[in-house]
């Protein structure tokens, strides 16, 4: 089972429902319930019949890159634990960490595009 990690400075949750989500679950299918990772403001748009499930973390400081460091501690403790983690970022700084047990997906919410590159495509080029 996959474990997701949401960049709630880079993906503004409503795109990641609307866009993300499905990708996620036909490409992926078993993952568990995201975990978002802000240290910024989370809006949530109301929609009618709207239901979804995640867990939200706050950075503990407000400080730069904060969210950006704890998406790394937690990406590297649930890969010590044998999980295999999707970073959900249009953040290049975690392209550093992709591995065969993290897998990147970029996220382009300002033009409605993403982009997921694996690893098995990284070792092609």
């Amino acid at each position: 089972m996959y474990k997701v990690i949401i960049d709630g400075d880079n993906v503004p949750l409503e795109k990641y429902f609307n866009i993300v989500e499905p990708i996620l679950n036909k490409d992926y299918g078993d993952y568990d319930i995201p975990l978002l990772i802000c240290q910024s403001n989370i809006i949530i748009k109301y929609k009618r019949g709207h239901y979804f499930n995640i867990n939200f973390m706050c950075s503990e400081t407000n400080k730069k890159n904060s969210s950006d460091a704890r998406i790394i501690y937690e990406t590297g403790k649930l890969n010590t634990l044998g999980h295999k983690v999707i970073i959900v970022s249009n953040d290049n700084i975690y392209r550093e960490i992709e591995g065969d047990d993290v897998i990147l997906i970029q996220f382009d919410a300002s033009n409605k595009e993403r982009n997921q590159k694996k690893v098995a495509d990284s070792d092609s080029e």
